[in-house]
């Protein structure tokens, strides 16, 4: 025996998905006499009285079903997983894209103060070493040029700080420890009378 809420999925489900409205008006039916104090009573007599209507003229669009079985779903969940790929894509891409690019722009600005650095501009070379070393601290290179700088100028405090910082960041680094025997030579130097 089913109950008044079973008997009501049933009779819509007939009415709306599968389009067996006579079936479903023998359903309305049976809930209005077995169940005459639910609310199913309440939505099956709505639902007896648009089929009655429908009965008279059924191409009425305000008799169509709300929803159809149509394919938009399906085309809806294809859009979906291609704009999700999409932004995986792009996310990836910034990921890994933009690191590489700061790597590039760090690698730019050091050839930028190596040149200034040939045409005797040591203050724009000095100034294109420690930007790019701002902007990708994981450059060796960009170190190695601002500390060379700094021994070509005779400051050797300044070399120093920044071999610290190389240090701290690439303690690894082959060209690290040859400077730093190179630095120590120059400070050396620079005590004797």
């Amino acid at each position: 025996m089913s109950s008044a809420i079973e008997l009501y999925k049933e009779a819509y489900d007939l009415d709306y998905n599968k389009g067996d409205s006579l079936y479903a008006e023998v359903l309305y039916k049976e809930i209005i006499e077995r169940f005459p104090h639910s609310d199913e009573k309440e939505y099956a007599q709505v639902h007896l009285e648009r089929i009655a209507k429908l009965k008279g003229n059924p191409n009425d669009p305000s008799f169509k079903p709300l929803r159809s079985g149509g394919s938009g779903g399906g085309l809806a969940v294809v859009c979906f997983v291609l704009i999700l790929m999409i932004l995986t894509g792009l996310g990836f891409a910034g990921y890994y894209g933009y690191p590489q690019y700061l790597r590039l722009a760090s690698y730019e600005l050091i050839i930028h103060g190596l040149i200034s650095q040939k045409n005797n501009d040591l203050a724009d070379a000095e100034r294109m070493f420690e930007q790019a070393q701002r902007i990708y601290p994981r450059n060796s290179v960009a170190f190695r040029c601002l500390t060379e700088l700094y021994l070509q100028t005779g400051k050797p405090e300044k070399a120093e700080l920044v071999r610290n910082q190389w240090k701290l960041l690439m303690p690894n680094d082959i060209a690290l420890h040859t400077f730093t025997s190179r630095l120590a030579d120059s400070i050396r130097q620079e005590k004797k009378p």
